[in-house]
């Protein structure tokens, strides 16, 4: 594990995408469900923008944007996410 931890410091290109992984034509005609949990607070991207691209394209996507939570809202608001990760697959 610490040799995994360390190549991907030393191997990680720091930076954010000047673009999202999928176009707008991508994503409406996605015919897999779609869930995005977002942190409202994430540092990587604006979140409300990205949840508000998702529900205009996706009508059927599931969005759930967790206040007070960064990028790394797996960790610091674990039973938000289990539980909107589990609403989406009841």
């Amino acid at each position: 594990m610490c040799r995994l931890t360390l190549h991907g410091t030393l191997r990680h290109r720091p930076g954010v995408p000047t673009r999202g992984l999928l176009t707008d034509d991508d994503l409406a005609s996605m015919s897999a469900p779609i869930t995005l949990v977002v942190g409202e607070r994430t540092e990587m991207f604006d979140s409300i923008a990205m949840r508000d691209r998702v529900r205009q394209l996706a009508p059927g996507a599931r969005t759930e944007l967790i206040e007070g939570a960064g990028h790394a809202l797996i960790h610091s608001h674990v039973d938000r996410c289990v539980a909107a990760l589990t609403a989406a697959h009841a």
